[in-house]
């Protein structure tokens, strides 16, 4: 590069500091994490939570900082012209150069390796995609090209743009590319294989930093004025973050939730983001029909499913008006808002109860299948459907006589497991797990602990499989004093169930309302072990990533008071899900039962961003879980269009390329379904994106063989 060619690279890189305006209040607290740098340009975290910070210039570095912004040895020094960094899923942090027109490579401790890709014009902005390519922009040349994740085999990404200046892939999978504008900023928006989609949003000033928080909000920072501007995912502006210094630079969201910005000028900031979760990951009141989901009247919600159509079931008990026999209800609810007519799914008989129901849906073959007892026609029930619609109801097997049943799950790989616990002579007995493949034939009772003798209650217990023979118990004591910390403990087997380890302690929790820690745990798709509990009158959740050897500290869900006693968790869309009873000050009846998400985990798994209209029309695009999901050969993808508009559904491997063309033609506002046949493709995740009108939206499906 030649002076007057780095002159006009330096000077292209400091167009946003010609302006500097007075800052505005920030929305959030925000401390300065450093100061006095020079030229700051690039900033990332690395996996082992050392921050980098790149200096920019003739001969720049990567300096290091600890979390509190302490000093660390430099990363890298004596590069000429840095720009960004980021760090690839296999731990390399790439680094690209203005001066050298190419990215560097470094191991994760900064020793230098092979250089990752040369010859770009302007090399800047790494990103690596979920599908493992990584996109680096050619700001003078306009381009974003796309790169193996060993920097072969180059491609186009997109072509002639405005100084592409920020490239961040949210976590639809959709990729968002700032570009310059004359008077202002402009963010595209392209699906992963590089086509182009509706305009994301503009803002005043070109686009300084950009970045998605775990919430979901984007945020930008104007290049001049410094404000944080934040969007929802679909573009639909919100209030604003905050303000940073003039001239923003870089920005990334830390592992501990703090956001950091930097300035060219030399100063980076912290904002601290407050703990509100996404919109789905808040408390929601089961609203519309059914409406009686309260303790007054005599209605109790038992457990939350995803059907195999892709919505949002519920299962719920109520009596009649006069206190009389239960009836078992099923209501449905594609948007999470409005739900379904009840569907009478068994009753009582005379004045007795149904009692103690727990449902969950096996994701090989999308069965959902529910236990329960129903004390006029003989105890435990067994209730099953495959498609949602049409339901049996059998009585148990002999193994479910005179036991208390507390918990049911999914296994990976299909079937079910249940625990319970026996109560024989009206005593409570050692506490038992058996396994199902159908959930209707099922096993011999399995003790797994002999911590306690008979006539030992237990206050809850939960069964969650985390392999195709391995299970993990979980379970607490009833007793103890009010308030009174109370171990949740919990025992492993590798065999489905025939041997047991000692038990241990997996977490302490407390005793609100003088009884033992009610608490539920499930498994995530991803293999993440979630657990909801009591505590301090409040429900807290933890979760264990290496299959419940630990547990993370727990976090509190701040909904003023009243822990439910019996919380439930499930699944939807492979994301935790919780349903508690609890109390709002704005709620007049004593308690009402909510579902909610963990913050910063559980997006929105509805798809839908607001109630459907009178006509029984969603506004918003409804994309529902294709089902059966995994599948083999064939399987259904039901989905809704709000506006009568071209529609295209179409189905992408994960390098972004197009393999099934679904719908592609102009669709009225409505349901449908699509059928997707799979038999030439091989196993594997696969995309599918909705796009209608100016919406989009996408979900993954998976191919087994």
């Amino acid at each position: 590069m030649n002076a007057s060619t780095r002159h006009a690279a330096r000077s292209l890189l400091l167009f946003l500091v010609l302006v500097a305006l007075a800052l505005a209040p920030s929305a959030y607290a925000q401390t300065t994490f450093a100061t006095d740098l020079d030229f700051v340009i690039g900033l990332t975290q690395l996996d082992d939570e050392r921050i980098l910070v790149v200096q920019g210039g003739e001969s720049g570095n990567v300096l290091a900082f600890d979390l509190d912004g302490t000093a660390l040895p430099n990363f890298a020094s004596d590069i000429a012209g840095p720009g960004d960094v980021t760090q690839l899923s296999d731990g390399r942090v790439l680094l690209s150069t203005f001066a050298n027109q190419n990215v560097l490579a470094f191991a994760s401790d900064g020793t230098p390796l092979p250089s990752f890709a040369e010859g770009l014009v302007g090399a800047a902005l790494p990103t690596q995609l979920d599908d493992g390519r990584v996109l680096v922009a050619e700001l003078f040349a306009g381009n974003v090209v796309a790169f193996n994740a060993d920097g072969t085999g180059r491609t186009a990404f997109v072509s002639d743009l405005n100084f592409p200046n920020q490239i961040v892939q949210l976590q639809d999978g959709r990729v968002l590319v700032a570009v310059a504008l004359p008077s202002g900023g402009l963010i595209l928006a392209f699906n992963p294989d590089g086509t182009a989609l509706p305009d994301f949003a503009t803002v005043d000033f070109p686009v300084g930093a950009m970045t998605q928080l775990d919430d979901g909000r984007v945020l930008v920072a104007q290049g001049i004025s410094g404000a944080i501007n934040a969007f929802d995912p679909d573009g639909t502006a919100l209030p604003d973050f905050g303000t940073a210094d003039p001239n923003p630079r870089a920005m990334t969201q830390l592992a501990d939730r703090r956001v950091l910005v930097t300035d060219q000028a030399g100063t980076v900031l912290a904002f601290e983001v407050d703990t509100t979760p996404s919109a789905f990951a808040q408390i929601q009141r089961f609203p519309g029909t059914p409406e009686r989901f309260n303790v007054i009247e005599n209605t109790r919600a038992y457990d939350i499913v995803e059907m195999p159509n892709g919505s949002l079931g519920l299962i719920w008990s109520q009596e009649d008006e006069n206190f009389g026999p239960d009836s078992l209800l099923l209501s449905t609810s594609v948007d999470g808002t409005t739900w379904s007519e009840p569907q009478l799914l068994d009753q009582a008989a005379g004045n007795q109860s149904i009692q103690g129901l727990h449902a969950t849906a096996d994701a090989m073959t999308g069965r959902v299948v529910a236990l329960y007892n129903n004390f006029s026609s003989g105890g435990a029930r067994i209730l099953y459907s495959d498609d949602g619609e049409t339901w049996t109801n059998v009585a148990a097997p002999s193994v479910f006589d005179e036991v208390n049943l507390t918990d049911l799950a999914p296994v990976p790989g299909g079937g079910f497991a249940a625990v319970m616990q026996t109560f024989p002579g009206g005593d409570f007995g050692p506490s038992v797990v058996t396994t199902s493949a159908d959930g209707l034939t099922w096993g011999s009772r399995l003790p797994f602990t002999e911590e306690f003798d008979n006539g030992v209650n237990l206050c809850s217990w939960s069964v969650v499989p985390t392999g195709p023979t391995d299970l993990l118990v979980l379970y607490s004591e009833c007793q103890g004093d009010q308030g009174t910390p109370w171990p949740i403990r919990q025992v492993s087997s590798a065999d489905g169930g025939a041997t047991w380890s000692e038990p241990v302690t997996a977490i302490t929790s407390e005793l609100p309302f003088g009884l033992g820690p009610r608490m539920d745990a499930m498994r995530a798709g991803d293999g993440t072990l979630w657990m909801v509990h009591s505590k301090d009158e409040q429900l807290a959740y933890t979760s264990s990533t290496d299959g419940g050897a630990t547990w993370a500290e727990s976090e509190q869900w701040t909904f003023t008071t009243g822990a439910d006693r019996e919380p439930r968790m499930n699944t939807y869309g492979g994301e935790p899900m919780a349903m508690f009873l609890g109390q709002r000050p704005e709620v007049e009846l004593e308690a009402i039962y909510f579902y909610y998400g963990i913050p910063g985990v559980s997006q929105d798994p509805l798809n839908v961003a607001a109630e459907p209209t009178s006509e029984g029309v969603p506004h918003g695009l409804a994309l529902a879980q294709n089902y059966p999901n995994p599948f083999a050969s064939t399987s259904t993808i039901p989905f809704a269009v709000t506006t009568t508009a071209p529609t295209t559904l179409l189905v992408y491997d994960l390098l972004g390329r197009e393999v099934a063309r679904l719908v592609d033609e102009t669709l009225a506002p409505g349901s449908y379904e699509a059928r997707f046949d799979a038999a030439d493709l091989a196993s594997g995740v696969y995309l599918y994106r909705l796009v209608t009108g100016s919406a989009s939206t996408q979900r993954r499906l998976t191919v087994v063989r």
